[in-house]
């Protein structure tokens, strides 16, 4: 009796070995880049970055702010990319400066829209597209709810007369928010930096490398992660996050219910709200991400597009993919790199081109 249970269980070990490895070879083609969020560190000139405004945020007008990503990998950083970062007087990403009376197309969206990562796309439109003053709302990690609330802070400011929506739809998970105040003190001065704030204020001009001051919120960082339970908790999520196994079974059961069902519905009653305002003068642009690419539609993807159908919306809904090519996205980070910009510029311009606004 007990011979044959061990057999049993050694070939279910087996078993699930098996399908674990053919799985991750054949169906898991590649890391994407939630794999690497945790080990970013996304660096910022010191001193007024993000402004607060209630509940939402936009950027510190008329700034020139150099950003920089960093990737910890393989006990070394990896710097993914570096860029200045631009605001107008209204503290939105653009060279141009926005004038009150002008009539105006709004652009909004989250990182995508604004040009995380290279400098805003937008600017290829020189500032206008025909007779109208281009805008450009697009805010980094924000949803349709927030996008909700941003218009509403613009337009009590601009004349808009048309809006462009980019989405990708991992966007439909998000919930409100804003910068909490360490962050902001730690983006004012690295020096009051903890290392587990996600955004960070560096001097570029000071004495210190960028990578010594890497090191030290890494150190900072581990120091808060020291009980072993938790790192030893942190190892098997990050672990279980890259089972194949693991990843059909919540497949499956996100099928039944989705933990971001709720948020997406919530945001759809605002993206409702854009449209009872703004019509037919509502153009609705889906991006495909770079998870997307790399492995297909998720259930998020299929679910979000579910729901769309379901909108207020009559008009298409209108698509820029990328060409499906990865290599128009940065190798660690989730965002386009500049040709991927360029061609998102490309596909919104021949898209406005055609509706001939």
């Amino acid at each position: 009796m007990k011979t044959n249970l061990k057999v049993l269980l050694i070939t279910i070990v087996i078993c699930i070995l098996v399908v674990e490895t053919l799985g991750s070879l054949f169906f898991i083609k590649k890391k994407t880049e939630s794999y690497f969020y945790n080990s970013r560190f996304m660096l910022f000139d010191e001193g007024n970055v993000f402004l607060n405004i209630g509940d939402i945020f936009k950027y510190h007008p008329n700034k020139n702010i150099k950003s920089e990503v960093y990737y910890h990998m393989n006990s070394s950083f990896v710097k993914e990319y570096s860029y200045n970062l631009k605001t107008n007087n209204f503290g939105l990403v653009q060279n141009n400066n926005l004038i009150k009376p002008k009539k105006s197309i709004l652009f909004l969206g989250a990182s995508f829209a604004e040009g995380q990562g290279a400098d805003a796309w937008v600017n290829y439109f020189g500032g206008n597209y025909n007779n109208y003053q281009i805008i450009n709302g697009g805010i980094l990690g924000t949803g349709p709810e927030q996008a909700y609330l941003l218009e509403k802070h613009i337009s009590e400011n601009f004349d808009i007369h048309k809006v462009v929506y980019l989405y990708v739809p991992q966007e439909f998970g998000r919930e409100v928010w804003n910068f909490k105040n360490e962050v902001i003190r730690c983006l004012y001065d690295s020096k009051n930096c903890k290392g587990n704030e996600l955004f960070f204020g560096f001097n570029y001009n000071g004495k210190e490398k960028v990578k010594d001051f890497l090191k030290r919120l890494q150190i900072k960082k581990k120091h808060k992660q020291n009980n072993l339970l938790e790192k030893i908790s942190i190892s098997i999520n990050s672990s279980l996050k890259q089972s194949f196994i693991i990843n059909s079974l919540t497949e499956v059961r996100y099928n039944f219910f989705h933990p971001d069902k709720k948020k997406i519905k919530n945001n759809l009653k605002f993206m409702n709200k854009l449209i009872d305002k703004y019509d037919d003068d509502l153009i609705i642009i889906k991006m495909s991400s770079k998870n997307e690419i790399i492995a297909g539609s998720n259930l998020m993807d299929k679910l979000v597009k579910k729901e769309l159908a379901n909108i207020n919306y009559k008009n298409e809904i209108y698509e820029c993919e990328f060409n499906n090519d990865i290599n128009l996205f940065y190798q660690f980070d989730g965002h386009p790199n500049e040709i991927g910009y360029k061609y998102l510029y490309n596909c919104v311009n021949e898209i406005l081109n055609n509706l001939k606004l």
